[in-house]
């Protein structure tokens, strides 16, 4: 429940720093699978509680499957996101601040 909620602020602060179609539907994306993957979780957590049995058969297996995969692809889109509005951003890279705080002493 944890991952959801801080999955969908990064969707919130996502759709907040570019609102356009495809962002939209990314976002729309992102929400989706966090609740499908919370889902999974207290699905598993249910049976589990439920019966003593390992979770050997495949019909066990569909709840922490849906949970582990949509944790996944959700923090896959997060990323990529996060990445692409960061190139976009005025056309800086990831290279110009480290080098400015490598090349010069600290300021003591």
């Amino acid at each position: 429940m944890v991952s959801c909620t801080v999955q969908c602020f990064f969707a919130r602060r996502i759709w907040i720093l570019k609102c356009t179609w495809i962002m939209r539907r990314i976002v729309v994306c992102i929400v989706a699978l966090a609740v499908a993957q919370c889902a999974g979780a207290i699905i598993f957590t249910a049976l589990r509680i439920d019966s003593n049995m390992p979770p050997i058969f495949l019909r066990q297996m569909v709840a922490p499957i849906i949970w582990l995969a949509g944790s996944f692809l959700c923090d896959l889109l997060i990323v990529g996101s996060m990445l692409h509005l960061r190139y976009n951003t005025n056309g800086c890279s990831l290279a110009k601040p480290g080098r400015k705080h490598l090349s010069s002493p600290p300021n003591r």
